[in-house]
């Protein structure tokens, strides 16, 4: 598997176990609870994985706008 592919395959994986929406937006998990749900909350924590690529369109709109 080229680097590209891994990287397409590591993004999807992510956003498929992280990812929730809200009527805010779209953000990523805390967590993931013991069942592998993710936790949904709004944090201020998450301002790394705006520059990594790892969001979808809107993602930042939570972090901009907060709770």
């Amino acid at each position: 598997m080229t680097a590209p592919a891994w990287a397409e395959r590591l993004k999807s994986r992510f956003r498929a176990a992280f990812w929730v929406e809200d009527a805010r937006g779209p953000y990523p998990a805390v967590a993931l609870d013991r069942d592998k749900r993710p936790v949904d909350s709004v944090t201020s924590g998450f301002g790394h994985l705006l520059g990594t690529g790892r969001g979808c369109p809107g993602a930042s709109a939570p972090a901009r706008h907060g709770p």
